[in-house]
Order: C-alpha cells, then structure tokens, then sequence
C-alpha cells in the first residue's frame, strides 16, 4: 500500500546515511582494536548494518501481514547496542564522542520503532475501512433486501386484492344465481300449490259425484223397501228435502215404481 510504501523508502534512507556514518567507526574498530585484517575489516560494519536492515525488514514484514515481531525486534535491539558499544570504543571517551557513539545506531532503531508502529497504525486503520466498507456493502444489501420484500409485499397485497375482488364477483353472480333459482322454486312451488288445489277441486268433484251416485242408489233402495224419506234422510245423513229431490231426479229408474212419499 502506499503508506507502508513510503514508510520502506523513508528507513531506507535513513540506513543510508547511517551505515554510511557508522562505516569508518565500525571499520576502524575491527582493523585498530580487534586487529582485523584490514582488506578484510569492511565486513564488519557491513555485517552489523546488513543484519540490523534485514531483521527491520523481517519485522515491518511480519507486522504488515499482521505476524509476530518479537524475535526480529530483539534482533534489531541487540546488534544496535553492539553498534553503540562499538562506536563507543571508536569515539573518544568526552561526552561528544558519547554522544555520536549513540546518536547514529539510535537513530536507526527509533527510525524502526516508529516505522513499526506506524505500520501498525496503517493495519488497524485499514481494517476500520475494510470493516466499514464491508459494514455499507452488507447495510447496502440489506436494504436492497428489504426493498425488494417491500415490492414483493406490495405486488403480494395487489395479487391478494385482486383475487379478493374476483372471489366477491363470483360470491355476487352465484348470489343472484341463488337468488333466481329461489325465486323459479317459489314460481314452481307457486304453481305447484295451485295445481294441487285444482287436482283437490277436481277430485272433491268426482268424489261427491260418485258419494252422490251411491246415495241415490241406496235411497233408491230404501224407497223401493218402503223407508220413508225422513227415515232415508236420516240413515244417509242429509235432509229429508233433499232425499226428495234426489228422488225426483231418478225419474223412470227407480227401483219402487211407485210415487214418491210425501
């Protein structure tokens, strides 16, 4: 990332100058006090340098992938008070050569100290924003979520409408249905009624006639037998002035061919 980017060219610079300014001290130690070869004595402050560089490197590594620096930092801790001690014997023992015995290597690990926690601002403020885009995307998602629950509610709550309207328009066709079948079975009931009251009259009609057929045979009979009228009457349970008239209306039929007893 950009960030850490910068932070890498910003220490690289500053273990430029500083193993530049630490190389005749370091050199000058290995050749005059450690008695070094002295072809030989550069490596020694290349040596201290280069593991110092590649242990920070190790540790900014480790703490941008979001690994453990424990080791790598007390790597950096140990060469940079050897560099300091060093650097020291070089120097001489005034409080200005103290001074610049320490400035240079403590430079170099406050400049990772920094770039370390630095690095560690940048992880955690990477992750807010990674955190808080995932945050809107999953917010973003839900509302679209709801927005499209919202319009299948809506389409729902229609559909449901519509069937409801549809469902009452067969209610209101099967109630007039209803309605006029009630109203042909009231007609048919009507006309029914009607019927039976005329098959009633008409047979009440032809039921009388024949009771009154029979009755005339049997006043017929009872006259022929010498029953007077009043006593046919009675027996046949209607007035003496009608058994009379019944008796008229046999004429020549009679069966007692005599006149009709007043």
């Amino acid at each position: 990332m950009r960030e850490n980017t910068l932070i890498y060219i910003g220490l690289g610079i500053v273990f430029i100058i500083a193993a530049a300014l630490n190389y005749s001290a370091l050199r000058h130690f290995a050749y005059n006090k450690a008695e070094v070869n002295y072809y030989l004595s550069f490596g020694v402050p290349v040596l201290i340098d280069t593991f110092i560089a590649v242990a920070a490197l190790i540790a900014l590594t480790n703490k941008e992938k979001g690994e453990s620096t424990r080791l790598a930092k007390t790597i950096v801790v140990v060469f940079t008070m050897a560099s300091i001690y060093l650097n020291a014997l070089h120097y001489p023992s005034t409080i200005y050569g103290v001074s610049m015995a320490t400035l240079v290597p403590m430079v170099v690990f406050l400049s990772i100290e920094l770039a370390l926690q630095q690095m560690e601002i940048n992880h955690r403020r990477n992750e807010l924003i990674l955190t808080r885009k995932k945050l809107n995307e999953q917010v973003q998602k839900i509302r679209a979520d709801l927005d499209k629950i919202q319009a299948d509610q809506i389409q729902l709550s229609n559909e449901q409408d519509s069937i409801i309207a549809a469902k009452r328009a067969d209610i209101a066709l099967i109630n007039d249905e209803i309605r006029q079948r009630y109203e042909q079975l009231e007609a048919v009931r009507l006309e029914l009624a009607q019927a039976k009251a005329a098959l009633k009259t008409a047979g009440n009609c032809v039921i009388d006639w024949h009771c009154k057929e029979a009755n005339l045979l049997r006043l017929d009979g009872m006259l022929a037998a010498g029953v007077t009228f009043t006593e046919a009457a009675q027996i046949l349970n209607i007035a003496p002035n009608t058994a009379r008239n019944w008796a008229k209306n046999l004429n020549g039929d009679s069966l007692s061919k005599g006149e009709v007893q007043q």
